[in-house]
Formats: structure tokens, sequence, C-alpha cells
């Protein structure tokens, strides 16, 4: 059977990341659909934002935002990702 992955909007929870994390964390949610994190709209990060602020804090969480599953997928897969 096919593993189904469902996610949440964790910024319903609060503007701070790391509060999204935790309660997320503590739900048992391994993914989110990430829309603003500390206040920020995710459109308003750069890339290298994302990576250095948002990244090292989803996986110390153990929650994944779910385009990042998709880009760390086909990079271990050695697939472009343009």
């Amino acid at each position: 059977m096919e593993k189904i992955m469902i996610s949440g909007f964790s910024d319903e929870i609060s503007a701070d990341f790391d509060e999204q994390l935790k309660v997320v964390s503590e739900l048992g949610m391994e993914y989110i659909s990430l829309r603003t994190a500390d206040g920020k709209g995710i459109a308003e990060y750069t890339a290298e934002e994302a990576e250095e602020k948002l990244l090292p804090r989803l996986r110390a969480a153990g929650v994944w935002d779910l385009p990042s599953v998709k880009l760390e997928s086909m990079m271990r897969k050695g697939l472009q990702t343009s």
C-alpha cells in the first residue's frame, strides 16, 4: 500500500516558526505545507535564506515541508531539479 502523506498549515498555530515546529512535532505530524515562518511569507525568503534559516530547523524537528521532500528525493535519485 502506498504511504499517504498528511500535512497541515502550521502557520495557523503561531507566527513563530519554532513554536509551529514544536506543536506539529508534539502532534506527531511529519509534514507541513509551509506558507509563513517567523511572520514572513515563504515567497519572501531567498533560496539561501530558506536553506540557512528554515531547513536546519525542519530537520532538527523531524518535520518536512512537502516541496523539500520532493527536492531531496530527486537529489537522492540523482535527478535534475530544474
